[in-house]
């Protein structure tokens, strides 16, 4: 009878070890570097991400929780602003609502919006968001459009860049995450789908998230 241990709930130093269950009151402590290597190659390819073809988008996989990671700068985001998310839900009148909330000197700030369709698909990647309030009191409408969407080996949505539309010259872009942190890996990956796409890297500005909220200064 094997011990069948998840390595995702062992401490790092615990690797080095597998335990093999040879009789009702004896253990055998055995050291493998083989398992090591299959344990480590495991977890780089389950975190390794692919382009999805846009032809397969879904939107369902879409919604949920976004962290953002880089964006152009945009005249309704204050300066200094951090822990930038979006949320999209699938509301009971089959709209798809949107939270967009942000952090300034420890202060919380929210916008509200809707996603709007532009075309009978369900799955499009063109939409047009409109923002509530978003400036000066005023609602705005803006074009929307997914350019592109990495996933992980499991098919899960893990980041995504939107811009303005479908063209590489679209002028604006967010790059989001599913993560608030991620990897140095991850982040070279979208950054060169960014440059890819045709947009100036030199002009992104990172948003800082911050697992521990600040305290109001």
């Amino acid at each position: 009878m094997t011990l069948h241990l998840n390595p995702l709930h062992l401490n790092p130093l615990h690797l080095y070890t597998s335990i093999l269950y040879t009789s009702r009151h004896h253990y055998t402590i055995l050291t493998s570097p083989f398992i090591i290597f299959l344990l480590i190659l495991s977890h780089t390819l389950n975190m390794a991400l692919t382009l999805l073809p846009p032809s397969q988008f879904l939107l369902s996989q879409y919604l949920g929780l976004w962290y953002q990671y880089a964006s152009t700068k945009h005249f309704y985001e204050p300066s200094g602003s951090y822990n930038t998310t979006a949320l999209y839900q699938l509301e009971s009148d089959g709209t798809i609502s949107v939270l967009n909330t942000l952090f300034t000197n420890g202060k919380e700030n929210t916008i509200t919006g809707t996603l709007l369709p532009t075309s009978t698909d369900p799955n499009s990647r063109v939409f047009q968001v409109k923002l509530n309030k978003a400036f000066l009191w005023i609602d705005i409408t803006a074009p929307y459009a997914v350019q592109a969407v990495a996933i992980d080996s499991d098919g899960a949505y893990q980041f995504t860049v939107v811009g303005s539309s479908l063209d590489s010259d679209s002028g604006s872009v967010y790059i989001l995450s599913r993560v608030q942190q991620p990897d140095c890996s991850q982040q070279q990956f979208m950054l060169k789908v960014v440059a890819d796409l045709g947009y100036d890297g030199s002009k992104l500005r990172f948003t800082p998230q911050i697992c521990a909220e600040m305290p109001v200064v």
